[in-house]
């Protein structure tokens, strides 16, 4: 689905952020990255999403190079992000922040049809459809920003750090969810600072150091990688 080759990117005229980082995503995957602050993991997500200045290598989506291309005709391709921070419309209702999200819809109909593959997803989320968005509990909040991105019934979302904030049960429900939007088609990958939990749900995972590839693997190899674990797991 996704292949990244050689990726050199940075911002504006500062330094490589990312240095020939290579990385794949398969069909119906959840992948994540992990490493130290300062890794480049987010940057990652934002070259995909075309928010960064790519210099160097290639981004491969089903076979077309993504890497001069515009972030809505990369929406429109079948990509979706979700940055870190739950970035919501606070006095917006929970319908209203989705509707947002089907921006490139061309009818009503369609958003309709977002709507409703979004509640399906998130039924908590149609509950408190009417509600304010500011008024929710930081778990819906974040749900609300995945449902979001639904919206468009994206083939790979893009998900920045989805724990931060986050409760440990509240933490493992969004991860559950993770889990059910993997099974309903949309592959997912992810940054996310909360290691253990992401290398636990995820199929496979890659350690980020430095703005380099460092490890890669399934993600219940890396997760018991004796060395991966003294040095990012607190083990």
């Amino acid at each position: 689905m996704l292949k990244i080759n050689n990726l050199t990117a940075g911002y504006g005229n500062g330094p490589d952020i990312i240095k020939k980082v290579t990385i794949s995503v398969k069909e119906a995957e959840i992948v994540c990255i992990i490493g130290p602050n300062g890794a480049g993991k987010s940057t990652i997500l934002r070259s995909i999403f075309g928010i960064t200045d790519i210099r160097e290598g290639e981004i491969i989506f089903f076979g077309e190079n993504l890497s001069d291309t515009k972030t809505e005709n990369i929406i429109k391709r079948g990509i979706c992000y979700v940055p870190q921070g739950r970035s919501i419309f606070p006095t917006m209702t929970v319908k209203e922040n989705l509707e947002m999200g089907g921006f490139i819809r061309n009818s009503q109909k369609e958003i309709d049809e977002g709507l409703a593959f979004a509640y399906s997803q998130f039924p908590k989320l149609f509950e408190k459809r009417h509600e304010v968005s500011k008024n929710l509990s930081g778990g819906e909040q974040q749900m609300l920003a995945i449902g979001r991105a639904l919206m468009v019934q994206p083939k790979l979302l893009l998900l920045d750090e989805p724990s931060i904030g986050l409760s440990p049960k509240i933490t493992e429900e969004v991860f559950e969810k993770c889990l059910q939007i993997k099974k309903n088609g949309t592959s997912i990958l992810m940054v996310e600072q909360n290691a253990n939990i992401a290398l636990a749900y995820a199929d496979r995972g890659y350690v980020l150091e430095l703005g380099e590839n460092r490890f890669e693997g399934k993600g219940s190899e890396l997760l018991h990688n004796k060395k991966i674990g003294e040095l990012y797991l607190g083990k």
